[in-house]
C-alpha cells in the first residue's frame, strides 16, 4: 500500500533543523560543566593561598608570598596558573592580602564557537588589631596564697609584650 500523504519526510526536515540546536546546547552544557569544575578548583586554591599568606605575614612579605604560591599550586593541581598576590594596608593600617588568579579552560565540544574560556577568582583576607581587656582580682582572695605578690610583678611584664599603637 502506498502512502500519498504530503506529510511524509517532514521528520527528516525537523531533525535537520533541531539536531544542530540540540548539539549546541549539549556542547555548552558539557563545556560549561568543565568551566564550573575549573572555577571551583580555582576558588579552593585562591582561598587557601590567601589564608596562608595572611597567616605567614609575620615572617615577612617575600616568605608569605612564596608560601601562598606554594599552597596555591598544591591545591590547584596539575598545570596551575600563576597567582597574583598583593599585600596592602587598609584605612586602619591593618594588613590585607589579596590573591587573584585566572585559569584558561579549553573547550572540547564548543570549539567552533569558543576556543577557550577564562575563569577568574579573587580572595581577600585581613586581620584586625588585637583588642584586649584585662580583668584583675582586687578582692583580696589571692592574699593568703601569695598570689597577689606574684600578680603585681607579672601584670606589667605581660602588658609589655604588646605594642601600644
Amino acid at each position: 500500500m502506498r502512502n500519498d500523504n504530503k506529510d511524509s519526510g517532514q521528520i527528516v526536515l525537523l531533525l535537520a533543523i533541531v539536531l544542530p540546536i540540540l548539539l549546541l546546547f549539549m556542547a555548552l552544557a558539557l563545556d560549561g560543566g568543565m568551566a564550573y569544575i575549573a572555577k571551583a578548583k580555582l576558588s579552593k586554591a585562591v582561598d587557601a593561598a590567601c589564608l596562608t599568606g595572611m597567616k605567614n605575614l609575620w615572617q615577612g612579605e617575600p616568605t608569605a608570598k612564596s608560601l601562598a604560591t606554594h599552597i596555591f599550586n598544591a591545591n590547584y593541581g596539575t598545570t596551575p596558573p600563576v597567582p597574583g598576590i598583593l599585600v596592602t594596608a587598609d584605612s586602619y593600617g591593618n594588613k590585607v592580602v589579596t590573591v587573584t588568579a585566572t585559569a584558561t579552560v579549553p573547550t572540547f565540544f564548543a570549539q567552533p564557537l569558543f576556543q577557550a574560556w577564562n575563569v577568574s577568582d579573587t580572595a581577600t583576607a585581613t586581620r584586625g588589631k588585637l583588642v584586649m581587656s584585662l580583668v584583675l582580682d582586687r578582692s583580696g582572695s589571692m592574699a593568703n596564697n601569695s598570689g597577689w605578690t606574684a600578680l603585681k610583678t607579672a601584670v606589667p611584664i605581660f602588658i609589655n609584650y604588646f605594642d601600644d599603637t
